[in-house]
């Protein structure tokens, strides 16, 4: 099964929840703490833009970037704040300026990144279940597209299966099919050049919004080196990101 036809099928799944998911809270404290006023954020697979609006609300004035697959869903957000959306939350008017959003395919490098000018820019970039749509073969390439628009000492956080959760495969239930657990190794190459800094649990409403099991997702972050001949860590060697 193809990449996008996997997520298709779990935004499909996605956008008939009730209630749709919260923000993450780690997420949100990871960002704000390791950040400053008026930064640039990304999001990869913003989804509802639930982990968006919370930091276009802040204090912090963030420049906001969300990039999503999903034509629908892009659509989605921009009514959400545009025209008629910021008349009906007007207090997020003076907001608007600082939101963007536009339609991106991660791993695919024939598709333009729409913000070329961000290269090098956003202190802070996060993918919520959006790497355990990959291939391994594919991965490397992934995480290499957001490593480059991530600013030097920048902070990557993403979500990737937990050990155990690897016993998905196609025979299981919809909600779980597609789905690809990377090994220790496979996430050790995918992130070599990169420090890695926390991993976490991530919380039981971000694994429920994708109908996954509340112990399925867990946080792996990561620091992109001021400078390249910093890259090499012990942290990125096989045996601890898994397991740590």
């Amino acid at each position: 099964m193809s990449m996008n036809r996997c997520m298709n099928r779990g935004l499909d799944r996605y956008n008939h929840l009730p209630g749709r998911a919260r923000p993450d809270a780690y997420l949100q404290d990871l960002i704000v703490s390791n950040t400053q006023p008026g930064d640039a954020v990304l999001e990869v697979g913003f989804h509802e833009g639930n982990n968006l609006v919370p930091l276009l609300k802040h204090p912090n004035a963030f420049q906001v970037y969300g990039a999503e697959q999903s034509d629908k869903l892009v659509r989605r957000l921009k009514n959400r704040f545009d025209g008629r959306g910021w008349r009906i939350i007007p207090a997020w008017a003076s907001q608007q300026d600082r939101l963007h959003v536009a339609r991106w395919s991660l791993g695919q490098t024939a598709t333009p990144f729409p913000w070329p000018e961000m290269k090098g820019q956003f202190k802070a970039i996060s993918a919520v279940h959006v790497l355990s749509h990959f291939s391994t073969s594919t991965l490397t390439t992934a995480v290499g597209q957001l490593s480059e628009y991530l600013a030097p000492g920048g902070l990557l956080a993403v979500t990737v299966l937990r050990s155990g959760a690897h016993t998905f495969d196609a025979e299981d239930d919809d909600h779980t099919t597609g789905l690809i657990f990377h090994s220790d190794d496979d996430l050790s190459h995918a992130f070599a050049g990169l420090r890695f800094v926390a991993t976490a649990p991530a919380s039981a409403e971000t694994a429920q919004a994708w109908n996954l099991p509340q112990t399925a997702l867990k946080w792996l972050v990561f620091r992109k080196p001021e400078t390249p001949a910093a890259s090499l860590s012990k942290h990125t060697q096989p045996g601890v990101l898994i397991n740590a």
